[in-house]
């Protein structure tokens, strides 16, 4: 499934292959595994984005997003990232 997900070029070209239902099931299994395979991936990227949407517009997820993703997402908009100690500490 992961060489599919690398092949479509976009959800409607997935969705007409699996359903959604079955594309939200079988997503965080795939994403350990391309996480493994391959650390850095667009393709990776992109497919997350299309999860949370589809979770999003289900009302199944509301996510937080962690510090490290926060900070990857700052390296790649060449933002710096600060952190005040007092509030991350909750002084």
């Amino acid at each position: 499934m992961v060489k599919l997900l690398s092949r479509c070029q976009s959800p409607e070209e997935l969705f007409s292959i699996i359903s959604k239902e079955n594309f939200i099931k079988a997503w965080p299994k795939l994403k350990r595994y391309w996480v493994r395979v391959n650390k850095e991936t667009d393709f990776r990227d992109w497919w997350q984005t299309i999860y949370e949407e589809i979770l999003k517009s289900q009302g199944k997820g509301k996510k937080n997003i962690t510090l490290e993703t926060l900070a990857r997402i700052c390296k790649c908009l060449d933002y710096e990232l600060v952190i005040d100690k007092h509030v991350s500490n909750g002084d």
